[in-house]
């Protein structure tokens, strides 16, 4: 009998007709796949963002518009809260995820020109998107709910009807401010998600203030901060204007805390009249450990407006 190496040898000829037909591997046929797979994940993600020359789309379709582009995007997502508004690093960014899960590398894949398109479109309407959230949606911007309130203390009495018309004016001057920086139409301004959400946030804040409710609070002045102890401290009862939830503090950026990932955390709100009538305190609820250990709910000065007239309430005797 034959040797063994040659027995295999035998055996493995009636197999090379169909060795013969396999084509040789390459690894940029690999790569392409790879490419093609992130090609569609793109297009699930944020629809037809660009055009090929001569076409209306890569693979057909029509390209969306800036608007659409625009409104793909949340501001209280956490990779816009993460890249601070700028919506050509947060497509980057996740397009980097996208290939390290793919195991392909980043570079190969900004070469192929959907990707290289979509990156740079993207890239093109950034900075109308942050002048949006600027103006529409800043925790800290005119049309913010911490704003709003500040105004109504400050300025309009906590009166929801002279609050509405002085908004009325504000939206029309950011409106300006936008079309101004962003180069867009009114027509496109009013598709924006971020522009619809500023007539849903007045009317919430106004229908807050018709709902106040005069009662009594607990209020405590410190000179501790939250959570610290306090070298003096002042406690008294006094009558109050209850505005009910707000988004009054102002969320740190470091991307540490819960509020700095998705936003400021509403908290309760009130409203005290100086004695003298001389200005008004804007308090905010909440809870505090005594030196005896006792856990008390209390309103606690974060705002004092000078010379800000506002009606003295007059809680309901039980």
């Amino acid at each position: 009998s034959a040797p063994p190496l040659l027995q295999s040898l035998a055996a493995l000829e009636q197999h090379l007709p169909r060795i013969a037909r396999l084509e040789s591997f390459d690894p940029r046929d690999h790569e392409a796949a790879k490419i093609s797979r992130l090609r569609q994940q793109l297009r699930a993600k944020y629809g037809r963002v660009a055009a090929a020359p001569g076409t209306v789309g890569f693979a057909g379709g029509q390209v969306a518009s800036v608007p659409d582009l625009l409104n793909i995007f949340d501001p209280d997502d956490r990779d816009v809260r993460k890249w601070h508004g700028r919506i050509d690093q947060v497509v980057a960014g996740r397009l980097q995820e996208h290939c390290r899960q793919m195991r392909l590398e980043y570079d190969v894949a900004i070469r192929d020109p959907e990707v290289e398109a979509v990156l740079a479109r993207f890239s093109s309407v950034a900075d109308a998107f942050s002048a949006a959230l600027e103006l529409f949606a800043d925790e800290a911007g005119p049309l913010s709910e911490r704003e709003i309130l500040r105004g109504a203390v400050e300025h309009w009495g906590l009166d929801p009807d002279i609050t509405a018309k002085a908004l009325a004016s504000k939206v029309q001057s950011t409106e300006a401010a936008f079309l101004e920086k962003s180069g867009f139409t009114a027509a496109e301004m009013k598709r924006l998600n971020l522009h619809e959400k500023i007539r849903w946030r007045i009317e919430e804040c106004v229908m807050r203030l018709r709902g106040k409710v005069a009662t009594e609070m607990l209020i405590i002045e410190d000179d501790g901060a939250e959570g610290e102890e306090a070298i003096s401290t002042t406690e008294r009862t006094s009558p109050v204007w209850r505005l009910g939830e707000w988004r009054w503090q102002l969320a740190k950026k470091d991307g540490k805390t819960r509020a700095s990932r998705v936003g400021p955390i509403p908290r309760e709100y009130a409203v005290c009249v100086d004695p003298n009538g001389s200005g008004v305190h804007l308090l905010e609820e909440r809870a505090k450990t005594k030196k005896d250990g006792a856990r008390i709910t209390a309103g606690f000065p974060v705002l004092h407006c000078d010379g800000a007239k506002v009606a003295a309430p007059q809680p309901t005797s039980k």
